[in-house]
């Protein structure tokens, strides 16, 4: 299942109404309003409870080494260059963060916080096969 956040502040709201554990990992675009995605990744990271080491996987155009150095030093755990590989975005969740059946675990959500068009592709690719 994702929830999903248009913009930092929105994903730091929607991380704070659920309780810590119900989140398994967090689709970061980097290009947003109101608070970008390096700023929503440090807020995160600053959070008092388990929800602080979430794991933060970047997704944006910013593809240069440099960019992902940047998102790094911001408490991202990963880096995925747009546009988006489906496949590329499920394999990463599976080998690095134990997600089977195109769903993540332990809670079985992600906090997606990036265009709602990217989203879609990426739900309706992880259940095309359910």
């Amino acid at each position: 299942m994702v929830d999903r956040a248009a913009d930092g502040l929105q994903c730091l709201e929607l991380l704070q109404s659920k309780p810590a554990g119900y989140y398994a990992a967090v689709l970061m675009d980097i290009q947003m309003p109101n608070m970008d995605g390096y700023a929503a990744a440090r807020a995160i990271r600053a959070m008092p409870d388990d929800r602080a080491g979430l794991p933060i996987i970047a997704m944006t155009a910013n593809a240069f080494e440099e960019d992902k150095q940047r998102a790094f030093e911001a408490g991202m755990n990963d880096h995925i260059a747009k546009p988006i590989s489906v496949d590329t975005l499920l394999a990463t969740l599976r080998e690095k963060y134990e997600v089977t059946s195109g769903l993540p675990s332990p809670g079985g959500f992600f906090a997606a916080c990036a265009p709602q068009s990217a989203i879609k592709k990426c739900y309706k690719k992880a259940h095309a096969g359910a």
